[in-house]
Parts: C-alpha cells; sequence; structure tokens
C-alpha cells in the first residue's frame, strides 16, 4: 500500500474507489462529509438546520401567544417527523449521486466498447415529477456532458442511461394519483403525500407512441385529472395549468411541446381556436297583427353637470400626472400641514352633502381608538370597522369600490362627504373631504411581525409571498396600482394567512401605472415629499426583498414564474417600441408609455405576466 508523504498527495488517489465515491457525494453541491463536519468552533450545516428547526417552532409559538407547554408539546410532536423528512431527503440525493458516480466510472473504464451509443434522460412517470425534470424525460444527446448532473435537486429521481438510438421504442409504466381509491390491479394499498395531499397511487402500462418510447408528457396527456393537476401545481393553478395543457393538444400540438408550452407560459406556436358553434337555425317567422302602441311622455331632460362637477372631472384626467413629483417640496410641505390639522381637528356640527351605505360620521365621533395618523386624514377603530376622516383622493374611492370584491384590499361599507370634488386642497389632485367606513383586516402589519422577536419564519415567509403574489395580481389586473405598497401597508394574519393590502390613499386608476408597479423593473427612490429621485418601484422590491430576508422566497416556483413571464413581457414591450417603461417611476410614467401603450394593451400584457402565479 503507497505512503502518503507530508499530505502532499490527495488522499482520493490512493483510497478505494467506493471510498473515493463517498468523499465526492455531494446534496445540493455540498458534499456529504463536509454536512456532518464542524467548521472550526461552528457546529455542522446538519446540527444548525436542526437548531433552525426548533428555533422555528419556539418563535412561532411566541408569536401565536401559545403556551410554553404547548411550545414543548409542538417540539415533541413535530421535530421528530421534520428530522425525519430531512435525513430521508439527504439520504436519497446522496444515494443517487452515490450511483451515478459508480454508473460513470463504469462507463469512462469501457469507453471505447461504448462508441456509437448515446445518452438519454429519464425522469420518474409520477405527479411527484418537478416541472425542471420532466421536459428532459426521452431526450437523446451524445455527450454525458449535454445534460445536468443527476441527482438535479434534492430528492431528485433522474437519471441518465446509456441507449442504443436505433434500437426500437419500449413501453414504460407510470403511477397514477387518485383521490378515491382505483380498482383493478396495480393499486398501492397505502397513500402518498403529493404537494401535501395523501393520495391514492396505481400503476398504468404507457404504451409506445409512433414505434418510440413514450415520454414524460406522453405519459401526462394519458393520464387521469388529478395527476396532471398536483404535477401542474396543484390546486386552482394546477387545474388551469391542465386544462391549458390537454386544449394545446387537442389543437393539434405535440403533448411534448403543449407541456414546454404551458411551463414557459408562452403563448402557444400554433394558434389555438376554439371550434365555431353550428349557427341554430332560424325559427320561423310569425305574423302577428300590429298593436296599437300609445306613443310615451318624453322623459325629463337630464340636468346638466355642474360647474363644479365637470371641473372635477376634467381635472381628475390630469390628477395623478401632476401628483407631489412636479411640487415645489416646500409649498407640498405647507399643503400638507394645513391640510392634516383640518383633517384631524374634533368635527362640530358637520354637515354631510352626500352619503351611502353605514354612516361612519357617529362611529368616529364616538370612538377614540386612533390607529394612526397620515397625510390624508385619521383612521380610528370603531365597532364596525375603521373610519378614516379627512381628504379622499378620486382614484382611492374608485380604486376601493373596484377591488371591494376580491378579498385582498379592505371593503368599502360606508361614506359620507361634507364637501364637493375639488382640486385646490392639493395642487394636481382632485379631492374630498369626508368619512369612509372600511372593513376591519385581521392581523398585523409585515413590517411589525418582521421586527418581533424571532421574526417571521421561512416557512411564514413563503405563504406570506405567495400571499402577496396573488393579492398583487388581482390589484393589477383590475387596472389599480397601489403605488405605496410597503411593510407597513400589508396586512397578515399568522393563524389563517390571510394577507390584506390597506391605504389606497395615492393609488392610480390606470393598467400602464398598474403595469409598471407590477413588473418592478428596479428599486426606485423618492424624497419625503414624493419627488422621484431614481425611476422605479421604490415600495415593492424593498417589500420583496423583506420577505426574502428569512430565506427562499426567491427560490420558490412562483418567483422562477413570474421572473420568466417578467421576461417575456419586458421583450414584448421592447419590440412594441415601449421599452423606456424599465426607466419609469410608480408615480411618474415616461411619455413614450403613456402615448404607445394602450390601457387594453396594458392589461393584456398584465394577464400574461401573472399567468400561472
Amino acid at each position: 500500500m503507497p505512503m502518503l508523504g507530508g499530505g502532499s498527495v490527495p488522499p482520493e488517489f490512493v483510497m478505494a474507489d467506493s471510498t473515493k465515491f463517498l468523499l465526492n457525494t455531494k446534496v445540493a453541491d455540498t458534499r456529504i462529509v463536509d454536512l456532518f463536519t464542524p467548521k472550526g468552533d461552528k457546529p455542522s450545516p446538519f446540527t444548525t438546520s436542526n437548531r433552525r428547526m426548533i428555533d422555528s417552532l419556539v418563535t412561532g409559538g411566541i408569536i401565536r401567544g401559545e403556551s410554553t407547554a404547548n411550545i414543548a408539546k409542538a417540539i415533541g410532536s413535530e421535530l421528530p417527523s421534520k428530522m425525519r423528512g430531512q435525513s430521508e431527503a439527504i439520504a436519497r440525493t446522496a444515494i443517487q449521486d452515490y450511483n451515478r458516480q459508480v454508473k460513470e466510472a463504469v462507463w469512462d473504464a469501457n469507453a471505447d466498447a461504448l462508441e456509437g451509443l448515446a445518452y438519454e434522460w429519464v425522469s420518474a412517470l409520477d405527479s411527484r415529477t418537478c416541472t425542471v425534470c420532466a421536459p428532459l424525460d426521452g431526450q437523446e444527446r451524445p455527450k454525458r456532458g449535454d445534460f445536468p448532473k443527476t441527482p438535479y435537486h434534492v430528492r431528485c429521481r433522474c437519471q441518465v442511461v446509456l441507449v442504443d438510438p436505433d434500437d426500437p421504442g419500449k413501453v414504460r409504466f407510470g403511477q397514477d394519483a387518485y383521490e378515491d381509491k382505483p380498482t383493478g390491479k396495480g393499486v398501492y394499498k397505502t397513500k402518498k403525500a403529493v404537494k401535501g395531499k395523501e393520495l391514492y397511487r396505481k400503476n398504468r402500462e404507457v404504451k409506445t407512441v409512433n414505434g418510440e418510447s413514450p415520454r414524460y408528457a406522453d405519459y401526462l396527456y394519458g393520464s387521469k385529472g388529478v395527476t396532471q393537476e398536483m404535477f401542474f401545481g396543484g390546486g386552482n393553478v394546477g387545474k388551469l395549468r391542465a386544462e391549458r395543457f390537454n386544449r394545446y393538444v387537442k389543437n393539434g400540438k405535440s403533448p411534448q411541446d403543449a407541456l414546454v408550452d404551458v411551463l414557459r407560459g408562452d403563448k402557444p406556436k400554433t394558434p389555438v381556436v376554439a371550434p365555431r358553434p353550428k349557427p341554430k337555425p332560424k325559427p320561423k317567422r310569425v305574423v302577428k297583427p300590429k298593436a296599437v302602441v300609445k306613443p310615451r311622455p318624453a322623459p325629463p331632460p337630464k340636468p346638466k353637470a355642474s360647474p363644479a362637477t365637470a371641473a372635477a372631472v376634467k381635472a381628475e384626467e390630469k390628477a395623478l400626472a401632476k401628483l407631489s413629483t412636479q411640487m415645489d417640496p416646500a409649498e407640498l410641505e405647507k399643503a400638507l400641514k394645513a391640510a392634516d390639522t383640518k383633517a384631524v381637528a374634533k368635527p362640530k356640527n358637520v354637515k354631510i352633502i352626500d352619503s351611502k351605505g353605514i354612516d361612519p360620521v357617529s362611529l368616529f365621533e364616538n370612538s377614540d381608538e386612533v390607529l394612526g395618523r397620515g397625510m390624508f386624514g385619521q383612521a380610528r377603530l370603531t365597532s364596525k370597522g375603521v373610519v378614516k376622516r379627512g381628504f379622499v383622493s378620486k382614484p382611492e374611492l374608485t380604486a376601493l369600490e373596484t377591488l371591494g370584491k376580491t378579498g385582498v384590499t379592505p371593503k368599502l361599507i360606508g361614506q359620507a362627504f361634507e364637501t364637493d370634488w375639488t382640486s385646490k386642497v392639493f395642487p394636481g389632485l382632485t379631492v374630498r373631504k369626508g368619512y369612509l367606513l372600511m372593513e376591519r383586516a385581521p392581523g398585523a402589519t409585515l413590517d411589525k411581525l418582521m421586527n418581533a422577536a424571532g421574526g417571521l419564519t421561512e416557512k411564514q415567509s413563503r405563504s406570506a409571498f405567495e400571499s402577496l403574489m396573488a393579492a398583487r395580481k388581482k390589484i393589477h389586473l383590475k387596472g389599480v396600482a397601489h403605488q405605496d405598497m410597503h411593510t407597513g401597508n400589508v396586512l397578515l394574519d399568522l393563524k389563517s394567512e390571510k394577507l390584506t393590502v390597506i391605504d389606497l390613499g395615492v393609488a392610480r386608476v390606470d393598467p400602464r401605472a398598474a403595469l409598471v408597479e407590477a413588473l418592478g423593473t428596479g428599486r426606485g427612490k423618492v424624497n419625503q415629499f414624493g419627488e422621484v429621485l431614481k425611476a422605479g418601484d421604490y415600495q415593492s422590491q424593498p417589500l420583496f426583498s423583506e420577505l426574502n430576508r428569512a430565506g427562499g422566497t426567491k427560490k420558490t416556483e412562483t418567483w422562477k414564474r413570474f421572473e420568466r413571464n417578467r421576461k417575456e413581457v419586458l421583450a414584448q414591450l421592447e419590440a412594441e417600441g415601449v421599452g423606456d417603461i424599465t426607466e419609469a417611476s410608480i408615480r411618474k410614467l415616461p411619455r413614450g408609455v403613456t402615448k404607445n401603450l394602450t390601457p387594453k394593451r396594458a392589461l393584456e400584457l398584465l394577464e400574461e405576466l401573472y399567468e400561472g402565479i
């Protein structure tokens, strides 16, 4: 046996191949031996991970206000299963990586005998295969290095195998998922968790396609609805993607092309046109005797809009374009102070000229619980909800009414106004003095939750991120730009996981502004007076960064999908001559955008941006 001299010869050159493979076995780019080896005074990554699990259980219990006994009980019941799942994932991934090394060593040792053969990617034909590996299934490459290394991710079950390109295709077997227990041969007695849902399983033969082995896309097209829905993400999103996949194939696309199109979020290369319904036969005309029609009295003439109303409508068209970004800072500060002083003063002998819904005036006057004070007024908590008294902008009112049924913003249930619309209080902005009664949203602000002891756990951050993206989708697809979406204006209820976006005081009802905010093309900056110092989304970008602070949100499939969609939409905008949208601020649209991008087209692009979210 060779002797090592002074550590100058690497150990792997003198160790048995099995030991060498073991030392090089990795899980997520980290060697197995390094996972369990302390680094200096620091514990091993495996130990650190377990500590993090305990910490998440403890801090989560504290935030929810649970007792010490319940937190201890949770550690005793939940921690073993979490550790078991982690250990199982490490073991499975490590074994896959070890087997790959052994297999590749055999190939390298017999390279001459393998000439003329090709390499093929093989994925498991079931609903648990990931959306990254599935499209690779069945692909052949002349070189092994043309494929990513397996395992491609933790728990990856894919393999690269040697095949003879001239061999005929073979029948393969897949595993379908069912909510109700199926019958016949090949049914498993136990259930399997798929995306958090326990499902029955049954083996199924997948026949060849045109003499070639079936690919994952062929298996998916022939599978049941539950299998397709789970593969595409589960829930309503999975159902919609599955429907789109089946529609593409029925309209002439191959299952492989349809699968790639759905996962990329691209428009189909071949037009997908629903068949025209057959025209219904026209009913035979029946001649009826003419009835004697008495002349109706002419309706009374509609009252003409008062000069004040007409002026308000005209001012609204230009209102947001001139909002604080074009004002002198000193002038704005003076106007805000004057308006704020008037807005929060205790009302005396309030005269209401216009109202709707539940009366908010008496609710406000009888409440002393102040929730907050801002440039446009004061908010108080009442028995019926939250009442804001102060100045209401026309876009804010429109946005509240437009988004009321979405469930992601407070529902407007009462309003009362002391004045008509005017543009004299805030230069460039049409406002009205009065009261708004809104439903109280549950939970606390993200800002408060993130800065509490322990902050949000990774799981809570991911859940909040998914809810935030769903909320932004609903807001933006209604053509509304919030324009103030920071951590203080997003409420989260940890128990129900409900997320609510509040404070639409500077909202803008314009699909083009909504598109700018939705794209979040760059991190912008404004000063304390709202002047744009640097174009970009100065609110949402920091919001995403804060949610990612606990780690992992930008690794989710939702974020990856959104990034892919975003690149496609930006490419289309560039091709349509509206590329300067990347230099836009959410408070001020470039001239090229307002001139060359119609609101209708902006809504179409918003649909594409949020497709699959």
